[in-house]
C-alpha cells in the first residue's frame, strides 16, 4: 500500500515538472484508478479465503492447505500502528481460549521498515499466538488497507468476517463469533 502511494507521488512530481496544466487531471485519474481497481477485503466475506503462504517466526509454513479444518483469525497489523496494540491482546485471549478447540490465531505483520520487529513485539508482550513477517504482497493482494484488519475464516476455508480498524466491543464480538465457528463441525 505504501509503495503504491510513493509511486503515485513520484509520478505526480514528474508530471508537474513536465507540464503543470495536466498535473491535476492526471493526479485525479491516478487516484481514481488506484481506488477503482483495489479489492476491498470485505468483498471476501462468504467466499473462500484466497490462497496464501506465510512462514511463522519458528519457520513453520502456514497455507490454506496446512490450516484446513481450523478456524483462523488473521490480524493484519504493524508495530507502529497504535490501534493495532489494542487488538493484539484480543487475539491473544482468543488464542488462549480456543487454541485447543481448533483455532489458529496469526499476527500478520505488514508495512514495516525494519526486519524482525514482529519477533521483538511478540517477545516484549509475551504473546503465544503465531506471528509472521513481511506480508505486504499478500495484504495488498487481498485489499487490506487500514490497520488493524482482522479476517476470520471458518473450518471450511470461507471468510466469515472482515473488520478494519478497532472498535470498543471487538473483544466480545470476536469471542462470540469464534465460539460459534468452533462449534460448527
Amino acid at each position: 500500500m505504501l509503495s503504491k502511494l510513493g509511486t503515485t507521488l513520484r509520478l505526480i512530481s514528474f508530471l508537474s515538472y513536465m507540464n503543470l496544466r495536466w498535473t491535476f487531471l492526471c493526479a485525479a485519474l491516478l487516484i481514481f484508478a488506484e481506488g477503482a481497481f483495489a479489492q476491498d477485503p470485505a468483498t471476501l466475506v462468504g467466499k473462500p479465503m484466497p490462497k496464501f503462504s506465510m512462514t511463522d517466526l519458528s519457520g513453520k509454513r502456514l497455507t490454506n492447505a496446512s490450516l484446513k479444518g481450523k478456524v483462523i483469525v488473521m490480524d493484519f497489523w504493524a508495530t507502529w500502528c497504535i490501534t493495532c496494540r489494542h487488538v493484539s491482546p484480543i487475539v491473544e485471549d482468543l488464542h488462549q481460549k480456543f487454541q485447543s478447540k481448533g483455532l489458529v490465531a496469526i499476527g500478520v505483520d505488514v508495512a514495516e521498515k525494519k526486519p524482525h520487529v514482529a519477533a521483538r513485539y511478540k517477545k516484549l508482550h509475551h504473546y503465544s499466538y503465531r506471528f509472521t513477517e513481511d506480508n505486504d504482497k499478500f495484504a495488498t493482494s487481498i485489499g487490506v488497507g487500514p490497520l488493524p484488519t482482522v479476517i476470520v475464516v471458518d473450518r471450511k476455508g470461507i471468510v466469515r468476517r472482515v473488520e478494519g480498524g478497532y472498535y470498543s466491543n471487538e473483544s466480545v464480538d470476536m469471542d462470540k463469533l469464534v465460539a460459534k465457528l468452533i462449534a460448527e463441525k
